[in-house]
């Protein structure tokens, strides 16, 4: 199939604005604007291939899921040759305090699961999924071509490099797309714009939603060595504060680039923090804990964790 021209696609992308979503009974929860849905819409049902798979790293409840399995049931390609648990959907499945009230009723507890309501979210299109519950750093390389990667899940920047070196070797040159949901979000993901400008020979900006998700098409190879580390962690903080300000020099309008900038001086904050010697050595452990216990039941590795937590808190107090 004949790529498409970089306007074609940023044409395309400004269209799905003016979709109109199929009605359904009930949907979902989300926390997707309803440009976003009708992008992810457009995407399985009009730029999906059939050659590949989409992920949905960041699911929630599964509004991005939803939207993405409709659109791929009216693709004509998928219909042609209907494949199953062509959607990957990653997510811990843990309600976060912030939730409660807003996504959860009231009274729910902070951490417990809601897999049970995603599974019956997506009931309608459970075959197409195939849910991959827990950390996502502790999930290998993708080991299929990618034609959609939707990124709601790089809330810290060490997912972020864990996403960009498994993902990103299995997307195809001059077709992928990859959306970052969070890349215009308030002030708390500074590490994308990094991470996308340092590809920048590699991806190039087709639309956004105005708020929140930026849209990449994916334009030619990344050399292997580039995909062997981890972004955020092999810079400098001098290379950081570069690559962000070349990426809020281009493209974006100015109410955008407050919002990049903002999210630069939250990122430099919490790097600063986190390079220091301290951080450093529990990252390390950190690091080493996970690599070590892997593969170990969740209530060993809790205990763990929770051991480590003990020990910082009472080296804290004794230095205190």
């Amino acid at each position: 199939m004949p790529q498409q021209s970089t306007e074609d696609l940023r044409s395309f992308i400004r269209a799905t604005k003016d979709i109109i979503l199929p009605r359904r009974p009930s949907l979902p929860v989300t926390m997707l604007m309803d440009d976003e849905l009708k992008l992810l819409y457009a995407l399985a049902r009009d730029h999906f291939r059939n050659e590949g798979h989409i992920i949905d790293a960041g699911c929630f409840l599964g509004g991005s899921t939803n939207a993405l399995a409709t659109g791929l049931l009216e693709n004509p390609r998928y219909r042609a040759r209907p494949r199953k648990a062509l959607i990957h959907s990653y997510d811990v499945f843990q309600v976060e305090r912030w939730t409660i009230g807003i996504y959860f009723p009231k009274g729910t507890k902070r951490k417990s699961s809601f897999e049970q309501d995603y599974r019956r979210n997506i009931m309608p299109f459970a075959d197409l999924v195939d849910v991959r519950k827990g950390d996502i750093r502790d999930e290998p390389v993708f080991p299929e071509p990618v034609e959609i990667l939707f990124i709601d899940i790089a809330k810290h920047y060490t997912t972020s490099d864990h996403v960009t070196r498994m993902f990103f070797p299995r997307l195809i040159p001059g077709h992928s797309i990859v959306v970052h949901q969070d890349y215009l979000w308030h002030d708390h993901t500074g590490w994308l714009p990094v991470t996308m400008e340092f590809f920048a020979d590699y991806f190039e900006i087709i639309g956004d939603t105005r708020q929140n998700s930026v849209v990449f098409i994916y334009k030619k190879q990344i050399p292997e060595e580039l995909l062997r580390q981890d972004v955020i962690a092999s810079l400098s903080i001098a290379e950081i504060d570069r690559l962000s300000q070349r990426a809020r020099s281009k493209y974006f309008d100015d109410e955008q680039k407050a919002v990049l900038a903002a999210g630069h001086a939250q990122f430099m904050g919490i790097l600063e923090r986190d390079r220091t010697w301290l951080g450093r050595w529990r990252s390390a452990v950190h690091q080493w804990l996970a690599s070590t216990w892997r593969g170990t039941s969740r209530r060993l590795r809790s205990a763990l964790r929770g051991a480590s937590t003990s020990a910082k808190r009472s080296s804290t107090a004794a230095r205190s």
